[in-house]
């Protein structure tokens, strides 16, 4: 008897773990054991889409009356929505950003002026984004900001069209890119900013409308439309911006020499309007024009840089271009000596400048830019003063001819590839402890002792001098990783100990 029991009881006991797996089944066809969310294979696929957009796919979808009591398929619709848009407050309360579509597969939008009472003043970044039905929409005259990738990567989109008195006023970066449909566009009047590629890829668009009040262009903002607006000069110009040179003579023959004149009236000279334009030896700013784009004359051959006197932002000196309000030494060439005064140098701004022998920064100076000397293949001396800090990618890069630097007590940092390529960097004197100790064997000193067959390192480098003249020693002393492992230490000379490349001990 008791053995039938316990047959009995592991039959009941079997039973039971059948029914609770049959219980836990959630009909899906796969089993949850970690309380894990399974999707049913056919979840994959959206109702009603058969990948050519779905039952809705050829409709116009307009918001629905707004009542403030709205009810959609799907229950109540929230504060921020409209059942075919989401939105968002903007922070002074005045008005709605729409953040994006609820349905992705129609293929035209009119978005509403209003929501909830209030203007619709803006599209969000990346609202659209990849809609691959979107054929049209309609902006309202509210939208004054149309965000960065607002509607790139709609290749169906065909037409924008714009209400007759936008205020439509910025155009993020990217917000039309590869539009590949596109072939016509008529800014609005007010359109004050088209941002670095915003029309970029779009390779139909071939008829662009764009208003005088155009004041900031990004770059390659019109990459694919700006033939149709070149002017005898080679220069294209977008509203008040010169957007780009272009080379009107025959391509298979090399480019002339071009001396160019910006007309007067215009503004703004875009990001990157000639970068790279080695046959550019002379530019003439002209007064009207306050704002001069990030690269705007990288890279080209420039000798003569000319700014009209009457300019109130920028003015020329020794074939340079400076701002008033900042004293920043915006772009460079090889004739220029920098002036004391200036108390920033830009990124980028003697950049590919081959004919660049001899720098001396003065002691007014106190920032540099990135790249700012990159590519000057023939610079030989380079002093620097006590006021900068920090010496930044790329700073002096590939300068193949440099020789010699010193490296004053004042630098903290010098960054990544700062002096990464001068091959010909034999020698270099150390009085900052920062770099001392940032030379380790992963060479974080921006590749300073990377060619170096000599380093004088200061005797007095780790000593900190008090406002009574006391001296006392840097807790932190001791000597490079870097030079022990591949230099032998020789002798104090003049407040330097010398430290030259044992070549026994290379990697």
């Amino acid at each position: 008897m008791k053995r039938l029991f316990l047959i009995l009881l592991s039959i009941m006991l079997i039973a039971a773990i059948l029914c609770v797996a049959v219980a836990c089944d959630d009909g899906s066809g796969t089993q949850n054991t970690n309380n894990e969310t399974n999707q049913n294979v056919n979840d994959n696929k959206p109702d009603g889409d058969d990948g050519t957009g779905g039952s809705t796919g050829g409709d116009v979808v307009t918001p629905p009356e707004d009542d403030g009591n709205y009810e959609g398929g799907s229950g109540e619709i929230t504060a921020t929505s409209d059942g075919v848009f989401t939105y968002a407050l903007r922070s002074d309360g005045e008005s709605y950003v729409l953040r994006s579509a609820i349905d992705k597969s129609a293929s035209e939008y009119e978005i509403p002026a209003l929501f909830d009472g209030k203007p619709v003043s803006a599209i969000a970044d990346e609202a659209f984004r990849r809609s691959d039905y979107l054929r049209y929409v309609y902006i309202p005259a509210t939208v004054t900001d149309i965000g960065t990738r607002a509607f790139s990567l709609c290749r169906d989109l065909e037409t924008v069209t714009f209400a007759a008195d936008s205020a439509l006023v910025n155009i993020g970066e990217r917000a039309f890119y590869e539009c590949e449909s596109l072939d016509k566009v008529d800014l609005p009047n007010d359109v004050k900013s088209v941002g670095a590629g915003a029309f970029s890829g779009c390779i139909s668009l071939i008829n662009l409308t764009v208003p005088a009040s155009l004041e900031r262009i990004g770059k390659d903002a019109f990459d694919c439309a700006y033939t149709a607006a070149i002017e005898e000069s080679g220069i294209v110009y977008f509203g008040k911006v010169a957007y780009k040179y272009v080379n009107i003579y025959d391509k298979e023959l090399p480019a002339p020499s071009v001396e160019a004149v910006i007309e007067d009236g215009t503004v703004a000279i875009a990001d990157s309007a000639f970068e790279g334009m080695t046959e550019l030896i002379s530019v003439t700013v002209p007064a009207s024009v306050t704002h001069i784009g990030t690269d705007a004359l990288t890279s080209t051959g420039l000798t003569s840089i000319t700014v009209d006197q009457a300019n109130t932002v920028y003015y020329s000196e020794s074939n340079a271009i400076f701002t008033y309000n900042t004293g920043t030494l915006v772009k460079g060439t090889a004739s220029t000596v920098i002036p004391d005064g200036v108390t920033e140098i830009a990124a980028n701004a003697f950049k590919d400048v081959t004919g660049l022998k001899n720098v001396t920064v003065p002691a007014s100076v106190t920032s540099i830019g990135a790249c700012a000397f990159e590519n000057c293949s023939s610079l030989e001396s380079v002093t620097l003063n006590e006021a900068v800090t920090a010496l930044p990618d790329g700073i002096f890069r590939n300068c193949t001819a440099l020789k010699e630097i010193k490296i004053e007590k004042t630098v903290k940092d010098i960054a990544g590839t700062a002096f990464s390529g001068c091959t010909a960097l034999k020698t270099v004197w150390i009085d900052s402890p920062d770099v001392i100790l940032a030379s380790d064997m992963s060479l974080q000193s921006g590749h300073l002792l990377e060619h170096a067959d000599t380093v004088y390192v200061s005797d007095t480098a780790f000593d900190i001098v008090g406002e009574d003249g006391s001296v006392t020693e840097d807790p932190r002393k001791e000597k490079s990783a870097y030079l022990v492992a591949f230099f032998d230490e020789g002798t104090s000379s003049d407040g330097y100990t010398v430290w030259t490349r044992d070549p026994d001990k290379a990697a």
